[in-house]
């Protein structure tokens, strides 16, 4: 992708000092339409052209993420600057409700326990820049600025985002009064449900029945659990092909449709971060899951103190908020080969 830089626009940041932009910053956060008032390099057709690529690339990449924002599970983070730690509150069940003949008796009282959760809030990027020279000829003469590399970085940086949801970043940890937050993943949450795979889905002869087998086993771990969905059913990239097979001479349908069939199950997403032979149920609810949303994925300009080069930041705040109660009850359930 090419954005045009009018001839005799400069090609610098003007009328910014580092002091300016961090007091932006401190003041309204990292607000992307407010720092790019200070961007002199890029003209407003390029940022557009941009933000509309950022549009189509999430539509590719954020399988995951984007699909649960779409089912309203968003835990909204308005200033996830000032927020590298995530305090929150997990509860206990409650006993069950008394019956009685008068409405007056007061019964046993309803009680529940907490403790608490501590989350570290880490920022997703990846930095870039353009060279002074070629930013002061395409000034000069009017030529493209090739933002090719732009739209990889923020590739990159949604990649990182899905990755972290599946697989959590385990180097990201704080302990907060000897209780210690780290950033899991739908495969390595702590408190997920597993079901052991005694045979690959891509195995041959492996049949569209044993594959029912096995999601319905899933079906009944979550809820032993007391989570009765809806569900997305999680599939790793080397599974989608099988599941576009017949699922046997006795119905005359895909194993996909046959899946999706089931009541509980709403949906069946093909995961590129799920390593083979691994698969999720995941229950389509607050109580198990949201995306805390900071920073959706987007390019700022910054500052540096070098001279020759203009340099940019692609970046995002997004990770999973993923949730059981008290008693370790859990919504997520990760099929996985047996050990």
């Amino acid at each position: 992708m090419n954005a045009i830089v009018p001839a005799g626009d400069p090609a610098i940041l003007t009328g910014m000092e580092a002091g300016s932009i961090r007091a932006v910053m401190m003041q309204n956060g990292i607000d992307p339409a407010e720092l790019r008032k200070y961007d002199r390099t890029l003209p407003e057709d390029a940022w557009k052209e941009i933000d509309a690529r950022v549009v189509q690339i999430a539509r590719q990449r954020l399988v995951l993420t984007g699909y649960l924002l779409s089912q309203g599970l968003r835990y909204p983070l308005n200033d996830f600057l000032g927020t590298p730690v995530l305090q929150t509150q997990k509860a206990s069940d409650m006993e069950a409700a008394d019956i009685t003949m008068e409405p007056t008796s007061r019964g046993n009282e309803g009680r529940m326990t907490f403790s608490d959760v501590y989350l570290p809030i880490p920022i997703i990027h990846k930095p870039i820049s353009f060279g002074i020279r070629m930013l002061r000829a395409a000034a000069k003469n009017g030529q493209p600025i090739d933002t090719t590399t732009i739209t990889t970085v923020l590739r990159k940086v949604m990649d990182k985002v899905e990755d972290v949801f599946v697989n959590g970043a385990s180097g990201i940890a704080v302990t907060v009064e000897s209780t210690q937050g780290v950033v899991q993943g739908l495969t390595t949450f702590t408190n997920r449900n597993t079901v052991d795979l005694a045979v690959n889905w891509d195995t041959s002869g492996k049949t569209g029945a044993q594959i029912l087998s096995d999601v319905m086993d899933m079906l009944d771990s979550a809820r032993g659990d007391r989570m009765y969905g809806p569900f997305v059913l999680l599939v790793p990239n080397n599974y989608e092909s099988k599941l576009d097979e017949d699922y046997g001479s006795s119905y005359p349908k895909t194993i996909r449709a046959r899946l999706l069939e089931i009541e509980a199950i709403q949906d069946i997403r093909v995961i590129d971060q799920l390593s083979d032979d691994n698969v999720v149920l995941l229950n389509l609810s607050e109580e198990t899951v949201e995306v805390i949303d900071g920073l959706r994925p987007t390019v700022i300009p910054l500052i540096q103190n070098e001279t020759f080069v203009e340099p940019y930041l692609g970046m995002a705040c997004m990770l999973p908020y993923l949730k059981a109660d008290k008693d370790g009850k859990c919504g997520i359930v990760h099929l996985r080969p047996a050990a």
